[in-house]
């Protein structure tokens, strides 16, 4: 999807863990993986419905921390042998959009941990 492209959110990546561990809660989607295997980066994969009858699309999404901020990338693989139209690229879209106005609405942590 060309119109994606890295968000940085000045924000340590254990907060935006935890706030990506509530928004998909909150929005009944299955948190399948959260990984860290240093505590600077974190990988999470999700289930999200898709647009089309029967159709889900696989979300991985990788959140950096650099030590000021945090860079968020995601992909995202719908489960249809055929051309999906274009709703993997809007799902996708939607989760970051989602994910970002769930950044900004929770207060930033007080300490770095």
């Amino acid at each position: 999807h060309p119109d994606l492209s890295t968000a940085y959110i000045e924000r340590p990546g254990w907060h935006l863990s935890e706030v990506l561990v509530t928004m998909t809660a909150s929005a009944g989607w299955e948190l399948e993986r959260l990984d860290t295997e240093n505590g600077l980066t974190y990988e999470a994969e999700f289930r999200v419905p898709g647009t089309l009858l029967l159709v889900e699309n696989d979300i991985a999404l990788r959140i950096v921390d650099d030590g000021e901020g945090s860079s968020i990338d995601a992909r995202s693989l719908s489960n249809i042998p055929l051309h999906d139209f274009g709703t993997n690229a809007r799902v996708l879209d939607d989760v970051l959009q989602r994910f970002i106005l769930a950044i900004e609405a929770t207060a930033p942590p007080t300490s770095d941990l």
